[in-house]
């Protein structure tokens, strides 16, 4: 019902986070999530933004976790950087070309079309151009993202035993650096 931590502070910032998950009637349940943070440096307010963004990011992810993968565990998790990109409409146009669509929009079908990892349809589930667009496919759910300091990147928890990790990351951190070249 509850679960509480704070990350190690090692620059003269932490990030500590709260849960507590409340049973209401007819089964379902509330979530409530405090996050404190010390920020560190003259961009403070860069991070503030990314930070701003990144929470319900997190929380929209977990929705599409219930709503498709309940009760299962993540076999892996991903979490590669790519580079720093700053042109927002090259970010996003090319993650529109490796899920196979010309308009981004929430509850469009896709075709995710990334050298190294066979081809696979999903649904986009949230976004927020330009920095980040989640997606479920039958075996995980992968988000692109740009995030602070312009940084790319690709979040990926595979659902399936079937999938080999190596080569999902090997692909992925290709696309990150030959896609944005």
């Amino acid at each position: 019902r509850r679960l509480a931590f704070r990350g190690d502070d090692t620059d003269g910032t932490f990030a500590a986070f709260e849960f507590l998950i409340e049973g209401r009637d007819g089964g379902s349940s509330v979530l409530r999530c405090v996050h404190n943070f010390s920020l560190n440096g003259d961009d403070w307010e860069e991070q503030y933004e990314g930070i701003k963004l990144g929470d319900p990011m997190h929380l929209r992810k977990l929705a599409v976790y219930l709503a498709n993968f309940p009760g299962r565990t993540s076999k892996f998790t991903l979490f590669l950087i790519g580079p720093a990109v700053p042109d927002d409409a090259k970010v996003w146009s090319t993650f529109a070309s490796a899920l196979s669509v010309d308009e981004i929009t929430e509850g469009a079908r896709v075709r995710l079309d990334v050298p190294g990892i066979a081809e696979s349809e999903g649904v986009i589930d949230f976004l927020s151009a330009p920095n980040f667009i989640g997606v479920h496919t039958p075996n995980g759910i992968l988000m692109l993202l740009k995030g602070y300091m312009n940084m790319l990147g690709v979040q990926y928890h595979g659902f399936s035993g079937d999938e080999d990790e190596k080569k999902i990351e090997t692909a992925y951190q290709s696309w990150l650096g030959t896609a944005f070249a």
